[in-house]
């Protein structure tokens, strides 16, 4: 899995275009800071984002091995036969 740290330049690269956009349309009189806040909580949306697809696609994966493991299961148990003269209904 990919790590991302505050040094690595894609990073900045993309947190100064996020804030440069957002300080655009916030107005002239908007602090910088407020524009670089909202860049940070953007990516932490996209972040979440890709690690709850991640953490599906997982799942996902887990669950379709348990059920090819258990096809082997329904292989090995034995039909049972009935008697002719009895009803499967209980009566």
């Amino acid at each position: 899995m990919g790590r991302i740290s505050p040094e690595d330049p894609l990073l900045q690269q993309r947190l100064q275009a996020l804030q440069s956009l957002l300080h655009q349309n916030s107005g002239p009189f908007a602090p910088l800071a407020d524009a670089l806040s909202r860049a940070y909580g953007l990516l932490q949306g996209d972040l979440n984002q890709q690690a709850r697809l991640l953490s599906y696609v997982d799942d996902f994966r887990y669950m379709a091995l348990v059920c090819f493991l258990c096809v082997p299961i329904v292989f090995a148990l034995k039909k049972t036969k009935t008697r002719s003269g009895q009803m499967s209904g209980g009566h």
